[in-house]
């Protein structure tokens, strides 16, 4: 099916899956420290909340004062989560990367069905390829990674 712009769109392709493979323990490196630290806040958040709203209870004996103390302390640590998941995001850049890598793939594999049922000329495909490579190195660059 593939002719003359096949193979350069393929390897283009097969070039992306080195990189990602050359780069699998990184990226999990650089996902786990973009996960870490919401993460903690959140467990140290819930002790926290837990410590307050059983000290409210047994000081003040109200279900109301109980239900309204669980309420707002559930609302401040989301807020608190989401500003800590967001300043970690934007300083190690883990989750961003790993939703760009899963778009990239899911292109590629689209892009592997088109030229398979025929969808696609294979300059339609190598364009394609091509784009699909420069979002994925933007983003791995963009992280402090090379690719190659």
């Amino acid at each position: 099916m593939l002719h003359a712009d096949g193979p350069a769109a393929q390897a283009i392709i097969r070039r992306i899956r080195a990189n990602n493979r050359r780069h699998a323990i990184a990226i999990l490196k650089l996902a786990l420290k973009t996960v870490l630290p919401p993460s903690v806040t959140l467990a140290v958040l819930a002790l926290l909340s837990a410590y307050l709203v059983g000290y409210i209870q047994v000081t003040f004996g109200s279900r109301l004062l109980t239900a309204a103390a669980s309420a707002v302390t559930f609302l401040v640590a989301i807020l608190i989560v989401r500003s800590v998941w967001q300043w970690a995001d934007r300083r190690y850049g883990g989750w961003t990367l790993l939703r760009t890598i899963g778009q990239v793939n899911r292109d590629i594999r689209q892009l592997e069905r088109s030229i398979y049922i025929g969808a696609m000329t294979e300059a339609e495909y190598v364009m394609a390829a091509q784009a699909a490579w420069e979002l994925y190195a933007a983003a791995m660059q963009h992280t402090g990674f090379q690719v190659e």
